[in-house]
């Protein structure tokens, strides 16, 4: 159509109109910036890269996340504020729990040997249940062992060495007060504990005396033993047994068969064990050393001959396997004394390292004394 033209369409009830004109005028209308507000946009940007940016400095990784929740350690504090709050109900004693005691004839004789007290046993061995012994002639009464000293030179100073380290024997226990040469009165020499069920080697500290990490026995004599009477032998009484008593049997110090002393009961409570090792691992290293809670317990008798109670035992296991941290887990003996050493005597003992993290037990000992 020429430009001013119209045309129209009639459909029905519907027409179309159709003109041709001039383009109409641009809609003004451009996208324009306000260049006022452009400082605080960019302070704005600027504050908020910089919360990210800290946030992503400052923030763990999630590899160390512990997927359990609760690790150990809170588990374990939780656990002692529950303990402070609420004494746990006396269990029961496991029956036939009584402990083995070492022989049938207590109370042997014996000096206890002066320094620092120490396990007596190889501190190479693995070995467990083993007392030491010397040996020698059956009826001889003058025992005596060499000075560690003189094995050392055997290794050391050539031929001299060689001829002191024959009259000391390796296999035997030996003392810095020791003399030159080494001889007891039983069938072999081994280097074990002072108390136990078998004439055998055994780990220990290197000490002479029941528990500890030093070197003697804890006492003031040249011999080896818990009393102050005999010079050699496995402990406090007048008889070539072992423990504490008369003693009794066929003995130098005494003229026949004494009073058998029988060992306190000691049983087991309801254990709780928080973490990666067996309890049943726990259980087994602990019984071991029930010789050191017993002796806790022995003096105590001394002064309540009817002493009886439990002592539960909080303790921590490490990564390394060793106990780091003991305390009383709600104890109810009577003799504090005695708690306070069942408690201290844990922080020798040493277990496999766990699979993962810390492990925290609560260990209740029972104990009570014989019956006879």
């Amino acid at each position: 159509l020429p430009l001013g033209a119209r045309a129209r369409l009639d459909l029905g009830d519907f027409g179309f109109e159709v003109a041709v004109g001039n383009a109409g005028r641009r809609v003004a209308g451009k996208v324009s910036l306000d260049r006022r507000s452009l400082p605080f946009a960019a302070l704005s940007t600027l504050v908020h890269v910089g919360l990210l940016g800290a946030m992503a400095a400052f923030m763990p990784p999630l590899a160390m996340a512990d997927d359990g929740g609760v690790s150990a350690e809170q588990a374990y504090l939780m656990a002692q504020a529950l303990a402070a709050t609420a004494e746990r109900e006396l269990p029961e004693a496991t029956e036939g729990a009584e402990a083995t005691r070492p022989n049938d004839t207590e109370g042997g004789s014996g000096a206890a040997a002066i320094g620092e007290s120490g396990k007596a046993g190889s501190a190479t061995s693995r070995k467990t249940n083993g007392r030491f012994d010397i040996e020698g002639p059956k009826d001889n009464a003058d025992v005596r062992i060499s000075r560690a000293q003189a094995l050392d030179d055997a290794a050391r100073f050539g031929l001299i060495g060689v001829l002191q380290a024959g009259l000391g024997d390796p296999n035997a226990p030996s003392a810095p007060w020791g003399g030159v040469d080494t001889l007891g009165n039983g069938a072999k020499s081994v280097i074990g504990n002072l108390w136990d069920e078998t004439i055998d080697e055994s780990g220990g500290a290197g000490g002479l005396g029941l528990t500890g990490v030093g070197e003697g026995g804890g006492g003031r004599f040249t011999g080896i033993g818990m009393g102050p009477l005999g010079t050699i032998n496995h402990g406090n009484g007048l008889g070539d047994g072992q423990g504490f008593g008369p003693g009794g049997g066929a003995s130098r110090f005494s003229n026949g068969p004494g009073h058998k002393v029988r060992a306190p009961r000691m049983g087991v409570g309801s254990t709780s064990v928080s973490g990666r090792l067996p309890p049943e691992v726990i259980q087994r290293i602990v019984r071991q050393n029930f010789g050191r809670f017993r002796l806790c317990y022995e003096n105590g008798l001394r002064n309540s001959p009817n002493l009886a109670g439990r002592v539960a035992v909080g303790f921590t296991i490490g990564r390394d396997g060793a106990v780091s941290s003991v305390q009383n887990g709600g104890s109810d003996l009577p003799d504090a004394g005695v708690v306070a050493c069942v408690v201290r005597s844990f922080y020798g003992l040493s277990f496999p390292p766990p699979d993962a993290g810390i492990v925290t037990v609560t260990y209740p000992i029972l104990f009570s004394p014989s019956g006879g």
